[in-house]
């Protein structure tokens, strides 16, 4: 009786050993596929192509107008709201979107942050924002 209950055991510590073993694998093979296909960080698309205003920053109350702003609204009637951005940055192309120009403004109170803008190239049309977060929009001096 005491050999069935010991080959039982063995039974079960092997089922469960190879699952685990299957899970970890598995696991394994997931990050590794996720790590590898990642896209790469396209440093070009936060390059600062061009300064507009050494002075262009956000304050609170700014950021509270962007969040005002109807999302159609054209480029000079945001720029006329916030003022002139920091700068350009390299356009984005997108497939849903088509070619879209970044504007970046850095925040007032966090310079390592910067509020970026989305316009339609070819309207000229606010499509949204995004941020930039630790300097990774550089700075020309």
């Amino acid at each position: 009786m005491s050999t069935s209950k010991t080959r039982a055991m063995s039974a079960r510590q092997t089922f469960a050993f190879v699952l685990l073993f299957g899970f970890i694998s598995l696991s394994s093979l997931a990050i590794l596929t996720i790590v590898l296909t990642a896209p790469e960080k396209d440093s070009q698309s936060y390059r600062l192509e061009r300064v507009i205003s050494a002075e262009g920053r956000l304050g609170r109350e700014g950021l509270q107008k962007i969040k005002a702003l109807p999302v159609s609204s054209g480029k000079e009637q945001v720029f006329q709201t916030l003022g002139q951005p920091m700068g350009q940055l390299r356009n984005l192309e997108t497939p849903q979107v088509g070619i879209l120009e970044q504007y970046a403004y850095p925040l007032a109170f966090a310079p390592d942050v910067q509020v970026v803008l989305l316009f339609k190239a070819d309207s000229g049309q606010l499509v949204g924002y995004r941020f930039a977060f630790n300097g990774t929009i550089p700075r020309k001096s």
